[in-house]
């Protein structure tokens, strides 16, 4: 068996041959048509070209491409974050960083007020208070010592001499101790409460009786509110949710039979009634005195609470609690029939 050469092995005898096969071959004289020939190299010579360069970028193409960075986001979010604490930090009003002046200018003193010298006017005057009154009433303007300082000359307080007139000074203090000496006005006189008419007593006696005298027309409409179509409807509603909240501490009872369970028959009889009955619901005169009205009775825990039943065609809802109201409704004949045959089915 020949062994295969080795590949960096020169191979010429196969080499030959292969090419005596080629020559044989019915379709070696065969060759692409120039179209193919020049289109492949073509496509050649264009992969071979250098790409043309990609068209220059605006300056704020290359801005907003440099923002996007990152690195710049970040430092632009720290120094605006940086702005903002230093905006917040420095939020004062203007006049509180505006330079202060070194000293305030020396003002004249005030004049003494206006009440002083009415109450020196009123009081008997000496000769010598009156001299002292008419230096006090001079104008600012003539007195020396009252002369208002120039502000170019009162910027600093060492510019005023210490030689100024104390004339101001003396004259506050006589018109003060005149004040003093003045008599005190006398007190107003106390205005005594006028007493009230006789009438007076009377009317409030009489508001008294009527409203004493209220209660009976109040309580008269709350007992025709609570015999209204409207709270017996919602009385009836609320016994059916009772019924359903809590069936287990409820039960019924029909004549003699046994006490039974709350139950779906109960339930749908209890909501045909609702439906039918709804508007016409009126006050009753109590329990039926016929033997022959054999009421459902509704107990909670053994002790009945609601009569439920048929006098003809007059439905009667009785309640035994605290109130002891008594409802009535009439139904129609073809209805009333049916919920006695209902009635009758789940408890004869």
């Amino acid at each position: 068996m020949t062994s295969m050469p080795p590949p960096q092995a020169p191979d010429d005898e196969h080499d030959a041959w292969l090419r005596e096969a080629l020559r044989h071959a019915p379709d070696a004289d065969a060759a692409p048509p120039a179209a193919l020939s020049a289109l492949i190299l073509r496509e050649a010579q264009i992969k071979l070209r250098r790409p043309a360069p990609a068209p220059a970028r605006s300056v704020w193409t290359r801005l907003w491409i440099w923002s996007a960075r990152p690195a710049v986001g970040a430092g632009l979010a720290s120094v605006m974050l940086a702005g903002v604490i230093a905006g917040m930090w420095w939020d004062r009003p203007m006049h509180e960083n505006s330079p202060r002046a070194a000293t305030e200018p020396v003002r004249a003193e005030a004049p003494a007020p206006q009440r002083e010298a009415t109450a020196t006017a009123a009081a008997p005057a000496t000769p010598e208070a009156s001299t002292r009154m008419s230096a006090a009433d001079r104008p600012a303007e003539s007195q020396p010592g009252s002369a208002v300082p120039d502000p170019a000359t009162a910027t600093a307080p060492d510019r005023v001499g210490p030689s100024r007139p104390r004339a101001t000074d003396a004259l506050s203090k006589a018109a003060r101790t005149l004040d003093t000496m003045a008599p005190a006005a006398p007190p107003a006189p106390m205005v005594t409460p006028s007493a009230a008419p006789p009438f007076a007593a009377s009317g409030d006696a009489a508001a008294g009786r009527a409203a004493a005298a209220a209660p009976a027309p109040r309580a008269a409409g709350e007992l025709r509110q609570r015999a209204s179509p409207a709270t017996a409807e919602q009385a009836f509603s609320d016994l059916r949710i009772t019924l359903a909240a809590d069936p287990a501490a409820w039960s019924w009872q029909r004549g003699d039979g046994p006490a039974q369970p709350i139950g779906d028959a109960l339930n749908a009889w209890l909501a045909d009634i609702d439906t039918l009955a709804a508007g016409r619901w009126s006050a009753g005169a109590g329990s039926a005195a016929d033997a022959a009205w054999r009421p459902l009775q509704l107990m909670h825990r053994g002790q009945v609470v609601h009569r439920l039943g048929f006098d003809g065609a007059l439905l009667r809802w009785d309640s035994a609690g605290a109130a002891g109201r008594a409802w009535q409704a009439p139904i129609e004949d073809a209805q009333a029939d049916r919920l006695r045959r209902a009635l009758e089915r789940f408890a004869p």
